[in-house]
């Protein structure tokens, strides 16, 4: 026979406290998990193991792209850029885009005075 829960399980604010007390400590180091009971250690081990099979998908998907950046890097790097324009719009050659960049990124770095950076590098 289960046992019937309600729609949302309430502790008393001092056990709220003292949990999540015990769940600022344990991120930083202050309690060890050999410290704590056995009902607090099962539902710290079930939401570790939960979070672990969550990524498991995400991990795959992270070392795909970095092999694919990886790849990309070494392509870019291999090729060497033409050294007169192709009469395309907009056009440059690779230290000429090095320049740019560097260019943007010391104008966006002298105006950053905190806040969004990507917004300051748009505006740039």
């Amino acid at each position: 026979m289960t046992q019937k829960y309600p729609a949302r399980i309430h502790l008393t604010e001092p056990a709220e406290r003292y949990i999540d007390q015990l769940g600022t400590d344990l991120i930083l180091g202050n309690v060890e998990l050999h410290q704590l009971p056995p009902s607090l250690l099962q539902f710290h081990v079930i939401a570790f193991n939960e979070g672990r099979a969550s990524l498991s998908g995400a991990t795959d998907t992270i070392e795909r792209l970095e092999f694919e950046c990886d790849r990309l890097y070494a392509e870019v790097c291999r090729r060497i850029p033409p050294k007169e324009p192709t009469g395309e719009p907009g056009w440059h050659t690779f230290a000429q885009w090095q320049k740019i960049r560097a260019d943007m990124a010391a104008e966006a770095g002298g105006q950053f005075t905190g806040g969004s950076l990507v917004e300051t590098w748009v505006a740039a």
